[in-house]
């Protein structure tokens, strides 16, 4: 069975740790590695991990931080790990919490968690999500299956209602930006991106492409991002239905901000996409088109501060 290496970035996330890692734990296999990469919570998470876990300070492995300007002062990191090998025995997986005093949002989160990776898969979690027992398997299977695969995306349901399913999507050039929106269908086949909480990555591939990029701070479009400069290099970012994890969307920036700034903020980063990752004439007609978009999403966010 296939060890894997699952990073699961939280900012003030104790209770949802508390709910979703036992089904973590279930669906990791024997001898995997958990990472809990903390982003400078203040809820107590990092006491509760190391007393729940019986976690103790470890040396740092310098090594496994790729790029310095990608991370954090390593003075402000601070690693924990199981303190005797009897308990991480008993718990099946390498455990280590990393706790960063600095607030990174998800991609610096991830990106850290990432970096202190040993396995040949990533799985990505957000802390929000409960994955099946056989979810993890079945992503690293179809990584198996092609070594063109760069990642490979989860079916999730929505952890409330057990419904409105998502995983699969699509992305197009219109009007002068990149749009994105479900697929028309669930079937297994390639998708257009993998979500950064709920998909499987190719390490190596993970480092070549550096990652998810910081400019998409502090969320939205990083994922996007991530899976397009792979499919531009001709890898494949793949969706099954077979792999269910129930997943509670928004819970940590419904925390920070309000409906109205995640629309700014998503709009932004949607901006930032298309001017990175855009060819001659698209930008173009990004720039063509901005003052009508300009004006649309002013109506928008008008609209939505008389609510």
């Amino acid at each position: 069975m296939t060890e894997i290496s699952c990073v699961i970035p939280t900012f003030n996330g104790l209770k949802l740790l508390q709910k979703n890692l036992p089904s973590v734990m279930k669906a990791l296999p024997v001898g995997s590695q958990l990472i809990i990469s903390d982003d400078g919570s203040s809820d107590q998470t990092v006491e509760w991990m190391c007393r729940n876990f019986k976690l103790k300070t470890t040396r740092l492995p310098q090594t496994h931080i790729s790029s310095p300007s990608y991370f954090p002062n390593q003075n402000k990191l601070k690693l924990f790990a199981y303190s005797n090998q009897e308990t991480q025995a008993k718990q099946n997986v390498e455990l280590l919490l990393i706790a960063n005093k600095d607030n990174l949002r998800f991609t610096g989160a991830a990106n850290l968690g990432v970096a202190f990776a040993k396995y040949e898969y990533v799985m990505l979690l957000n802390n929000d999500a409960a994955p099946k027992k056989d979810a993890f398997i079945r992503l690293a299977q179809v990584l198996d299956s092609n070594r063109d695969f760069f990642a490979a995306t989860a079916l999730e349901y929505d952890s409330q209602s057990k419904t409105n399913a998502s995983g699969k999507n699509q992305l197009w050039f219109e009007m002068g930006i990149f749009k994105h929106s479900k697929a028309d269908n669930l079937e297994y086949g390639q998708t257009a991106w993998a979500s950064g909480g709920s998909s499987m990555f190719r390490l190596k591939c993970w480092r070549e492409l550096n990652g998810l990029d910081k400019r998409f701070y502090p969320a939205y479009w990083e994922d996007i991002d991530l899976s397009y400069r792979a499919r531009q290099r001709g890898l494949l970012v793949i969706f099954t239905p077979a792999a269910v994890i129930y997943h509670q969307h928004e819970t940590t920036h419904d925390s920070i901000w309000t409906e109205c700034e995640m629309q700014k903020i998503s709009w932004r980063n949607a901006d930032r996409f298309t001017w990175k990752n855009g060819n001659l004439w698209q930008k173009i007609s990004f720039i063509l088109w901005r003052p009508y978009w300009w004006w649309q999403r002013n109506r928008t966010t008008a609209s939505q501060l008389m609510l």
